[in-house]
């Protein structure tokens, strides 16, 4: 069986990608601060999560660390989710501040 790329190796092809990615039209900045609202209100993520898997992915850590840090919110996110279907099976389900 392969083993998954090492971190360095993700960067370094991510880096890559990056410096040739270009935005196909004008995009909105606030659009980013506007989904961080709705998901902090949502109470999908605590920010010790967000610091331990950032700290986890600089540090190259590994699948494992990350998936330590972000499964909590996994669960919490798929819980909500699982709700709001039952809740109004029918509707078309968005985030809301």
């Amino acid at each position: 069986m392969n083993s998954p790329p090492s971190g360095t190796w993700r960067r370094r092809i991510a880096s890559r990608h990056y410096r040739s990615a270009e935005l196909a039209e004008v995009s909105d900045p606030n659009v980013i601060h506007e989904l961080q609202n709705k998901l902090d209100h949502a109470l999908i993520y605590e920010e010790s999560e967000v610091e331990g898997a950032a700290k986890a992915w600089v540090k190259d850590e590994g699948n494992g660390a990350l998936t330590k840090w972000l499964t909590p919110a996994k669960h919490r996110f798929s819980g909500q989710f699982a709700d709001a279907r039952v809740t109004d099976p029918g509707s078309d389900l968005e985030l809301r501040a």
